[in-house]
């Protein structure tokens, strides 16, 4: 293996690959092939680019509501529409774990029939599916409602995201079902990553390296797609025998001194590609999806973090039930509001009694909403910085500076 090493990584990196053998590697193990397409799916669009609340969605008249297939196509930009999607899980489905998949190459949210927001849905590439359940029973009913905008992640520039947007867009409903989902092989998959990244980037002569590529090689050899749940357990058992070395005590001394802390973030400009409404609607979809993460039990560590006190308050404004339930993960400290500032302003053009008040006005609703002040300037995308900035930092009871905007400096090397 090792005189021919380069032919056992290539086949160690397509065992994960997105693009090949997809049809026989670890992500084709995720989803049963079967899927079950929705019984009701029925769409209203909102004239002339108008955006509707979820209380006024329920307020229309079943006459408003059109059918809709896979394949339809929505827009132009910047337009919204709303869909009824209804499921019934199959009772040979019990004790499965049930996904709901959506492709609209959009970004879109999904509501609980009692006006709820569940979880934002990314653009086709991440984030498309959403946990209806873990354990199923057989023959529920799932009622959801899916508000999609006619925009990707980076808006809708014509050939490039900075690009001046096309605003005739439209987009095409690629995908709307319910699937069984394999966690093992799911947690197979990730496990394998971790040796697959260690086998790439250690030294070819490095024991763990070369540890790596075998335990990889040996879970190919042990996995068949069209699997029996033998071949999956024996496949994570070596998986695990070789993590657990790695985490051994003797192991572990090497690496005492080393701390690795990890948060979750996702940075939102308040605008750039997208108008004021479509931020607005940014934060909901990102921050909902973060909350399914603190509430679920397998991630009782996971924390994160947001910025911008403006945005916090458009959510207060527009999604009462969201806020409230980020207020309730901010006082167990794992969504946790930080950046003491109104907006993640520019700091170049604006006076220095401009970023005063973002200071004065960003703390003051930290400390209204959260009950608490943030204690570092959090500001990782502006280009420059004013020497102004550290006496005011310090007259706002901030103690700390993030940024990683300064290793973009042209003269000065950080």
């Amino acid at each position: 293996m090792q005189r021919y090493r380069n032919i056992t990584a290539e086949r160690v990196s397509k065992f994960i690959d997105d693009l090949y053998w997809t049809d026989t590697n670890l992500r084709s193990g995720w989803y049963s092939q079967n899927s079950i397409q929705p019984f009701i799916f029925v769409y209203y669009s909102p004239p002339n680019l108008s955006k509707l609340t979820f209380e006024q969605v329920l307020k229309l008249n079943i006459n408003d509501w059109k059918q809709t297939k896979i394949g339809d196509s929505f827009g132009p930009s910047w337009s919204t529409h709303w869909f009824q999607i209804c499921f019934i899980i199959p009772e040979e489905w019990k004790g499965n774990e049930v996904h709901f998949s959506w492709n609209s190459g959009s970004e879109a949210m999904i509501w609980s029939k009692n006006g709820e927001p569940l979880q934002g849905l990314g653009d086709g590439c991440d984030r498309s599916e959403f946990i209806i359940c873990k354990n199923a029973n057989g023959l529920e009913q799932i009622d959801l409602y899916i508000e999609m905008v006619c925009s990707t992640m980076f808006g809708n520039g014509e050939g490039g995201m900075i690009k001046p947007p096309n605003n005739n867009r439209f987009f095409e409903i690629q995908k709307a079902e319910i699937r069984c989902f394999n966690r093992q092989i799911w947690n197979l998959f990730w496990d394998f990553s971790i040796i697959h990244d260690l086998q790439k980037h250690l030294a070819q002569n490095s024991a763990i390296g070369c540890q790596a590529l075998f335990t990889a090689n040996q879970i190919i050899n042990e996995y068949w797609p069209k699997n029996s749940d033998a071949t999956i357990e024996n496949a994570i058992n070596i998986s695990q025998q070789f993590l657990n070395r790695l985490n051994s005590a003797s192991a572990s001394e090497q690496f005492a001194s080393v701390c690795i802390s990890v948060i979750g973030h996702c940075h939102i400009d308040t605008a750039w590609l997208w108008p004021y409404s479509e931020t607005k609607r940014k934060c909901a979809r990102s921050w909902s999806s973060q909350l399914i993460y603190m509430e679920d039990p397998d991630y009782i560590n996971y924390k994160f973090v947001a910025s911008q006190a403006q945005q916090f308050d458009w959510v207060k404004q527009d999604y009462p039930q969201l806020f409230e339930k980020i207020k309730q993960q901010v006082t167990k400290n794992r969504f946790i509001p930080t950046g003491g500032t109104w907006v993640e302003m520019d700091c170049n053009i604006p006076s220095g009694e401009s970023f005063v008040r973002q200071f004065l006005y960003g703390q003051q609703f930290f400390e209204k909403e959260f009950g608490k002040k943030s204690t570092e300037f959090w500001l990782p995308d502006t280009f420059g910085y004013s020497a102004q900035l550290p006496q005011i930092i310090l007259g706002s009871e901030i103690e700390f500076f993030l940024t990683q905007k300064l290793s973009w400096n042209l003269i000065n090397k950080f």
